[in-house]
């Protein structure tokens, strides 16, 4: 029996102390520190591994003694640098992946003071574009780039460190970004006071905001421990950022598969060329300038089903946009915003009027007063396809203001930014190494914590073990006064 009660004992304390451990390391500082104390500001690297290419962001601030959510410097301009080209393109030769990174690694380098290199993290997420190859595949090319990282002079740990990150993740990084752009992450904000998002890529499309009820479907739970807790409504939409939609809407056109020339409402009048449809570059594309008619086409590759009021693209649950929450539209939007001569912001009335105009204009007028624009062509379609997002698929007033600037205080408005401030808030390295720092007020707290739990749990038992001793004598001396 005593031995039962003691290796009951032993298990239980085990186990408490496990659980105690696993709690508390979760809970105690463990941010990467730097090495010389001296050092007052702190970096980090992100690349954003996109479809049509990758650009890498160099982001710092004040470096922190305590467990909390990086101040990241917004006064000034953010180092950023791009290459044509996203990393799927490797598919077939995976290993000239990391390498092709080299040149912006070397630019990261050129801001990052070379001291800190060591202990300056780097991260790269991949986005739709890698999506939409197979597993093993992505698997390639990301060792590629990790071999290439781990030898780069940064601080580079985990695997996860460069991985493909989902649909929703990168929506609810992008409404991070935008809200803290907006000075609206903190706690003295509520949830419902922030702003929606909307960002438009060119192989995906993702909504996020908070929702005042707990949305059923398509949540997902980002939280700063220092700051707040949000519950957020996102969805990512692969296949509907404006270049893969462009596409499937010719492929829609296409009346005989054997037909080497199309005409398409969503090109400007007599616009004539090849190379425009990768289903097919040698077939023609004519332009008709038609923007209701390529409305038409937009809203039936959407897939909308009118009885459904929970519904947007392809029946996918959509709750709304809570009624008076602002909206920022990213990618897409931005790129509209600018080329059709808005401010900051417009509606989506105001730009099917301008868009209207410009597509039905002739295409030899359009090359003639904008010489300077390799996306020309597109952006009859991609002004649509905003609008027809805007009233169509999530159902926004059409004469509701998006805000759609392409920076807040100078900086980009991009989703790498809230995945940085998210990672450096969340960051965890192995408890004890030189490169952790620890709250001092949580860690004794956690050690206080412990020695209250494991000292209260030891009298329990013993007292148990007592008890038990005591009874089971009695029994016996009942036993031996019966004989």
């Amino acid at each position: 029996m005593h031995l039962s009660v003691v290796g009951l004992f032993f298990a239980l304390f085990t186990l408490t102390c496990a659980q105690i451990s696993s709690i508390n390391y979760g809970r105690i500082v463990q941010n990467l520190s730097p090495q010389d104390p001296s050092q007052k500001m702190c970096y980090g690297v992100v690349f954003d591994a996109g479809s049509s290419g990758t650009r890498v962001y160099v982001y710092k601030w004040e470096c922190r003694k305590t467990s909390s959510t990086p101040r990241l410097q917004v006064s000034e301009q953010i180092p950023e640098k791009s290459i044509r080209g996203g990393i799927s393109k490797f598919s077939s030769n995976p290993n000239a992946a990391g390498p092709s990174l080299i040149e912006l690694i070397n630019f990261a380098k050129g801001i990052v003071p070379s001291e800190q290199l060591s202990w300056t993290p780097i991260f790269l997420r991949a986005t739709a574009g890698m999506r939409l190859i197979t597993p093993d595949q992505q698997a390639a090319i990301l060792d590629s780039i990790r071999k290439t990282f781990r030898e780069s002079g940064f601080r580079f740990e985990d695997e996860g460190w460069a991985r493909v990150i989902t649909g929703q993740e990168e929506g609810a990084y992008g409404w991070v970004a935008s809200n803290y752009l907006h000075d609206l992450i903190k706690k003295q904000v509520d949830g419902t006071k922030t702003r929606a998002m909307m960002e438009c890529g060119g192989a995906s499309l993702q909504i996020t905001f908070v929702q005042p009820q707990d949305p059923p479907k398509n949540k997902i739970n980002i939280n700063f421990p220092d700051i707040n807790q949000y519950v957020l409504y996102t969805h990512s939409y692969l296949g509907y950022g404006q270049d893969q939609a462009r596409n499937e809407v010719i492929k829609a056109s296409i009346v005989n598969p054997n037909d080497d020339t199309v005409i398409s409402p969503c090109y400007n009048k007599n616009f004539n060329s090849t190379n425009v449809f990768s289903g097919n570059p040698n077939l023609r594309v004519i332009g008709s300038g038609d923007a209701t008619k390529c409305a038409a086409l937009i809203k039936d590759y959407m897939k909308l089903d009118p009885a459904c009021k929970d519904c947007s693209i392809g029946g996918n649950y959509y709750p709304g946009i809570p009624e008076g929450m602002s909206i920022d539209g990213l990618g897409s939007f931005v790129f509209v915003n600018q080329f059709y001569n808005f401010t900051d912001s417009f509606s989506a009335n105001a730009l099917f009027a301008r868009v209207n105009d410009f597509c039905s204009s002739e295409w030899s007028s359009v090359q003639r007063d904008h010489k300077v624009d390799e996306f020309l062509s597109t952006r009859c379609f991609s002004g649509i396809y905003v609008s027809q997002l805007l009233t169509s698929a999530f159902r926004v007033d059409p004469d509701t203001a998006i805000s759609a600037r392409s920076k807040i205080k100078d900086v980009t408005v991009v989703w790498t930014l809230g995945s940085m401030l998210f990672d450096m808030s969340t960051l965890r390295c192995s408890p004890g190494t030189e490169d952790c720092i620890y709250d001092d007020d949580r860690y004794k707290k956690a050690l206080l914590y412990t020695f209250i739990s494991v000292l209260s749990f030891a009298i329990v038992v013993v007292v148990l073990t007592v008890i038990i001793v005591a009874v089971r004598r009695r029994q016996r001396q009942r036993m031996y006064n019966r004989v």
